[in-house]
C-alpha cells in the first residue's frame, strides 16, 4: 500500500467541508429585482420598490442601462460590490412584487 501524506487528508477534509456545508460562494455581485419608481438619467440612478415594500435609490455604472426602462417596469438587476447596478433587465411580468 502506498503512503499518502497526512496533509493530503487534511486538505481533502477541508474541501469536502466547504463543498457540503452550504457555505455560499460570493462573486462580488448581488442579484435582486423590483419595480421602477423613478429614473434620474442626469444622476445615473434609479429608484426601485423592492418586493418587501422598501424603496431603494441605486446608481448605475452606465447611463445606457436606463435607455429602455420606464417608470412602472418590473426589473431584475445585478449590483457590483460598490452597490452600483451593472446589469438591468426589464421583466415581462411582475415577478415578485
Amino acid at each position: 500500500m502506498r503512503y499518502v501524506p497526512t496533509h493530503f487528508y487534511l486538505v481533502l477534509g477541508l474541501v469536502l467541508l466547504v463543498v457540503f456545508s452550504g457555505i455560499p460562494v460570493t462573486t462580488g455581485t448581488t442579484l435582486i429585482g423590483g419595480t421602477v419608481l423613478a429614473i434620474d438619467a442626469e444622476a445615473a440612478a434609479i429608484s426601485l420598490r423592492m418586493p418587501k415594500g422598501e424603496s431603494w435609490l441605486l446608481p448605475v455604472v452606465d447611463r445606457g442601462l436606463l435607455r429602455d426602462i420606464k417608470v412602472g417596469d418590473h426589473v431584475s438587476l445585478e449590483l457590483n460590490g460598490d452597490g452600483k447596478i451593472t446589469k438591468l433587465v426589464k421583466l415581462p411580468i411582475d415577478a415578485g412584487n
